[in-house]
């Protein structure tokens, strides 16, 4: 990743078919046994945060696309969108790339922060014979970033069920899971990393309007943990008949 961003920076970034062979071993390399890969994700310092929060995003989201059932063939797709999705983010200075609150970004970096999602789509886009899954990763660029509902305050001051804002689709919802929990355990510009334990409770207790409350549950499942008194024992998976 630290060889592509580069590239990308210099106008000549990595071709797209050698990082589809390297998650495609990936795949094949967890596959069979996805809880030993879970606590292989590492910190970066400095200018290698970016790379190591793509790797470690790729990482999450495979196994646990992986453990809700979907194909190796959509698992390439949605690791290529995690790989890629957020390295045009080496685009922005180096103490905006990764931050868990991009709505309080200076106004500028939040319109180049769009504008460099809306380039991620149309790369995804603009490969060779694209097809559904390319469509996904394309609305997947333009999506994980979006929150899943609004939170709504109830007459007495307090925070009732969060309302859907709309309806992104399952690789966006997959993906705005992984980097976001990545985030939290990584150290960046606007944070110091938590641990594990503490992350999920996050983001379950405070953050869970961003996301698709059932994939957050099989998430958690899914992580081998159970911080989240909520979680009931038999939410182990979730069924994505629909999707």
């Amino acid at each position: 990743m630290d060889d592509h961003l580069k590239r990308m920076l210099e106008g000549t970034p990595t071709a797209p078919g050698k990082a589809a062979r390297l998650v495609q071993d990936l795949i094949e390399i967890t596959y069979e046994f996805p809880n030993q890969f879970l606590g292989m994700t590492g910190n970066g310092d400095g200018d290698q945060n970016l790379s190591y929060h793509l790797v470690n995003t790729t990482l999450l989201a495979i196994v646990f696309g992986g453990e809700i059932g979907l194909s190796k063939h959509q698992l390439k797709e949605l690791g290529l969108s995690a790989l890629f999705n957020e390295a045009v983010l080496a685009k922005l200075p180096p103490e905006y790339r990764l931050c868990l609150q991009p709505q309080r970004l200076p106004p500028q970096i939040q319109a180049m922060r769009i504008q460099l999602f809306h380039e991620a789509a149309q790369q995804a886009l603009a490969e060779p014979n694209a097809g559904k899954l390319q469509y996904l990763r394309a609305l997947s660029a333009i999506q994980m970033n979006q929150p899943y509902g609004e939170p709504i305050r109830d007459a007495r001051g307090g925070i009732r069920m969060v309302m859907p804002k709309g309806d992104p689709l399952y690789f966006s919802r997959i993906l705005a899971i992984a980097s976001y929990y990545d985030m939290l355990t990584s150290n960046a510009a606007d944070h110091q990393a938590y641990g594990p334990e503490i992350a999920l409770e996050l983001m379950w207790n405070h953050e869970r309007w961003r996301f698709d409350p059932e994939l957050l549950r099989a998430f958690i499942a899914v992580m081998g943990r159970q911080p989240v008194k909520m979680l009931a024992k038999h939410q182990r998976s979730i069924d994505i008949a629909g999707v």
